[in-house]
């Protein structure tokens, strides 16, 4: 789930409890709005979704 500076949703993405959220954390990200920044939990450091 991506939310806006307030704390709302904005974007999400439902999958299935087994699947790691890197698999799915670059399409979400790029379904964004451009910002300047980008706070995510330490799955987040995966390398691929850094880019």
């Amino acid at each position: 789930m991506a939310v806006d500076s307030m704390g709302l949703p904005i974007e999400f993405e439902i999958t299935g409890g087994e699947v790691h959220d890197v698999k799915v954390a670059t399409e979400l990200v790029s379904r964004l709005p451009k910002g300047g920044h980008t706070i995510a939990d330490r799955g987040g450091l995966y390398t691929p979704s850094r880019e």
